[in-house]
């Protein structure tokens, strides 16, 4: 279901440039963007993947395999776009299990390694310049914790894509 890449990645950057707290990190061979929305939803932006998390910790929103993914019903969903003659739709489908799996791994390393990079952040004396927060220390300290209670136990699907 995943097929052809999907051309959002200048709409993702625009999502993620336009966070109130966000931080730019350097993880392993590409850039992350991790931001806090009102309300308390984390979402991290990088490639070849994109996380967005409801306060609650659940996967609200991705991006991988070069498609889209929403969830409904606590179940996570391909959206396909299609356009072949007028307005623009999506075409849901639900993962298998197999990709979901594949999605928890992939989803499940990529946060150990913003959890092992922010580490890093937490023990230097300055926070970095690509940090954008009022309280830059705090915000690096709740992003600490969030990363740790995530990881803390299995993956969940939210029951809706909204941030609420």
């Amino acid at each position: 279901m995943s097929g052809a890449p999907e051309p959002d990645g200048e709409d993702l950057l625009r999502e993620a440039t336009a966070m109130p707290e966000r931080l730019e990190l350097r993880i392993s061979d590409g850039v992350w963007i991790v931001g806090r929305r009102r309300g308390g939803g984390v979402s991290l932006f990088g490639e070849p993947m994109v996380l967005q998390f409801n306060a609650q910790l659940e996967v609200r929103r991705a991006f991988w395999r070069g498609a889209r993914m929403k969830a409904e019903g606590a179940e996570l969903h391909w959206m396909r776009r299609e356009q072949p003659r007028g307005p623009l739709r999506f075409i849901v489908a639900p993962l298998s299990l197999a990709e979901l799996e594949a999605f928890f791994a992939d989803a499940r390393a990529a946060l150990c390694a913003l959890t092992a990079e922010l580490s890093l952040l937490a023990d230097a004396d300055t926070p970095p310049a690509t940090l954008i927060a009022p309280e830059p220390r705090q915000f690096l300290d709740e992003l600490r914790a969030w990363s740790a209670a995530i990881l803390a136990n299995p993956l969940r699907i939210a029951a809706r894509p909204n941030a609420q």
